[in-house]
């Protein structure tokens, strides 16, 4: 009873003001995730994807391959929607603690993926992407969560939802499984040197390995850990 009493008493303690960033490519369990988990701590789930723009890009270009054309206006559109989107998540971390699946470091790293898919030469690396970030990005997130699964496991998932009618997720451009295969891979080493940045504010999860309630009790679990020591 006390130690129920302790958990209950630190989860109304969260910092109203954290921000966790959720990474994984699309079908990784991200939005699943973030709506579990803000059920059990009141927080308020952000995405970038919910915005129109947004949405109407895809929907213009989802059949589309990926040309360097596409990928530099794509990292413009979004690139602009991140400033209204920074400050829609500031706002909210006023009053509430924030899951989010946007922001530049994403955008950086999505049309960086895009580019080594199609051989285009960059001049900066996935650990520079996050240098840069790091050091410009005036909101830090506290925690970082990478979700992700196997290729196929990703691909089952995305044909289940063109099977509902979704058009949009036909595997094809940027959701193919190459681009997401090379796409998950990047994040998994934007991952890593996160995780050797700051061990101890990173979490990774296999989605097809444990099921969304595990994953969301390990890492309120964890976040429980940090406030007390």
């Amino acid at each position: 009873m006390l130690k129920l009493a302790l958990i209950m008493k630190l989860l109304e303690s969260f910092v109203s003001s954290e921000l966790s960033l959720v990474l994984g490519v699309d079908g990784s369990g991200k939005t699943t995730f973030m709506r579990a988990a803000s059920d059990l701590n009141s927080a308020t789930v952000l995405e970038p994807t919910a915005n129109q723009k947004a949405k109407e890009f895809k929907q213009t270009f989802f059949d589309h391959p990926i040309t360097p054309e596409l990928v530099d206006r794509r990292e413009q559109l979004f690139t602009e929607l991140n400033r209204d989107f920074d400050v829609k998540v500031n706002d909210a971390l006023e009053s509430t603690h924030v899951l989010t699946s946007g922001s530049l470091l994403v955008t950086r790293l999505s049309h960086f993926a895009m580019r080594e898919v199609i051989s285009i030469p960059q001049s900066i690396s996935v650990t520079g992407i996050v240098d840069e970030w790091l050091t410009t990005n005036t909101r830090i997130p506290e925690r970082v969560v990478y979700l992700h699964a196997p290729t196929k496991t990703i691909r089952e998932r995305l044909l289940a939802r063109e099977m509902t009618g979704d058009t949009r997720e036909r595997p094809f451009g940027y959701n193919s499984p190459f681009f997401l295969d090379r796409y998950n891979k990047v994040l998994g080493s934007a991952f890593s040197y996160l995780y050797d940045i700051n061990p101890g504010c990173v979490s990774i999860y296999d989605t097809s390995l444990m099921p969304t309630a595990e994953i969301t009790d390990d890492f309120l679990a964890k976040r429980i850990d940090s406030d007390v020591s």
